[in-house]
């Protein structure tokens, strides 16, 4: 356990840690960095599918090395459960495992940002309150840790009067009523006054934004034990599990820049109020080991409430420079004219393309880190070496070649999706080379 630093050692030995979303782009790395870098006493992980698919899953997703380790090391256990089922289907045999558990992580969501907010709510709140309340139930639980989004609050842009939006790690209020009872109307109804009134840019984001609230009042009795952790657009590793480790579909930045290469418009029209959108609209993507190390450290300190999981300032970047590389990917030989408009982010006047990544374009959000500035400067320089909080510049992730392997495979999957030739991506997409993926060690 080399990496092991002093910070987590106290906290987390002898510990059980329920995790769900195991398979998933954090709920990997996470699964990685708590076994390899803590000294917990089990990982035991909510599959749909059980031991079999964990392993057929984290195979395919990690070099055989990382696999071996994760697989040798005996302190992963496996339960077959289903979140969207009654008591997460779960059996008796793993309701027991989870009662062990001191600490839960949840990390398992939809990230799908198109469905409508009665599929997303079955996916993404129901779940979450189910496990919630079996662990407020469990006198073992000390710790509560739920992965929200940073753009659970993305609606604030839409009344504020200033180029940039900021949001503080806080809940915010949203109606007038309990978030219990606008539950109650979603369950009735499949919508609710607030989210028809919010503008929010996907039902996923206002999804969020209610399970945060409803998260906030089951844990009042005992707020010490609730950690909402919020990441911005989650990228590619900085170099946990291995550099540019990504789960294909899982980075949205990754598909946005898919998207741009395959469009064969000539000309694309996006949403912005700014008198300089391409410079002045900000994309805040925070690698995946960035974000999983924030949920270990803040864990750890028993910070509560809400902490967020960004690039930060330090490290943003503008649209006008995701767009410049896409465009050097792009092996068509014409590059499509941005056209800006001061409307709505929803409208129907807008590419396909900026609807579904209204984020990336037009918009530029602040979000406050102090909680993690403060953890940061309370940690001794071994902790800061082996649990690296920040990204200091996005120079750090900037390898276009090493990028665009994740283009490919995301265009490659999108043509086998609709039967379309692999001999085509070459039309679309400059072609890169296939490095050997470098294993954690």
């Amino acid at each position: 356990m080399e990496h092991m630093a002093q910070l987590n050692t106290s906290y987390y030995r002898g510990r059980n840690v329920f995790l769900t979303g195991a398979t998933g782009f954090v709920g990997c790395a996470l699964l990685c960095k708590l076994v390899m870098s803590t000294p917990c006493e089990k990982v035991v992980a909510l599959v749909r599918g059980g031991e079999q698919r964990l392993w057929s899953q984290l195979q395919s997703a990690l070099p055989l090395q990382t696999w071996e380790r994760l697989r040798n090391s005996r302190r992963i256990y496996a339960v077959n459960g289903d979140l969207t089922q009654q008591s997460l289907g779960l059996n008796q045999d793993a309701l027991q495992a989870l009662s062990e558990c001191s600490i839960i992580i949840h990390t398992a969501s939809s990230i799908n940002l198109i469905h409508p907010l009665p599929k997303i709510a079955k996916s993404v709140i129901y779940p979450t309150l189910q496990l919630a309340k079996l662990a407020i139930a469990s006198p073992r639980v000390d710790r509560f840790v739920y992965i929200s989004t940073a753009y659970s609050n993305a609606h604030l842009h839409m009344v504020n009067e200033y180029v940039e939006t900021t949001i503080s790690e806080k809940i915010y209020p949203l109606s007038p009523v309990e978030p219990e009872q606008e539950l109650e109307e979603l369950l009735a109804t499949g919508s609710t006054t607030a989210f028809e009134k919010a503008n929010f840019p996907y039902p996923y984001s206002y999804a969020k934004n209610l399970t945060e609230r409803i998260l906030t009042e089951y844990f009042s009795a005992n707020v010490d034990q609730l950690l909402i952790v919020r990441p911005s657009i989650i990228g590619p590793a900085l170099r946990e599990p291995y550099p540019y480790y990504e789960i294909r579909g899982s980075a949205p930045a990754t598909g946005m820049l898919a998207a741009c290469v395959l469009c064969t418009s000539m000309s694309m029209t996006w949403a912005s109020p700014f008198d300089d959108p391409a410079a002045q609209s900000k994309i805040d993507e925070v690698p995946v080991d960035v974000v999983v190390n924030r949920i270990l450290v803040h864990t750890a300190l028993r910070t509560r409430g809400c902490i967020h999981a960004v690039a930060g300032q330090r490290a943003v970047r503008s649209f006008g420079d995701i767009w410049e590389k896409a465009m050097k990917m792009r092996a068509l030989p014409w590059t499509p004219v941005l056209k800006w408009k001061s409307i709505d982010w929803n409208s129907t006047d807008l590419h396909p393309i900026a609807r579904i990544f209204k984020i990336a374009g037009g918009t530029s959000y602040v979000f406050e880190d102090t909680k993690t500035i403060d953890a940061w400067n309370s940690m001794s320089v071994d902790d800061q070496a082996h649990f690296p909080l920040f990204l200091e510049t996005c120079k750090d992730i900037e390898d276009i070649e090493k990028r665009k392997i994740g283009v490919r495979h995301q265009i490659e999957w999108y043509f086998g999706r609709r039967g379309y030739p692999q001999y085509l991506v070459s039309m679309f997409l400059t072609m890169p080379p296939f490095p050997q993926r470098v294993s954690w060690i």
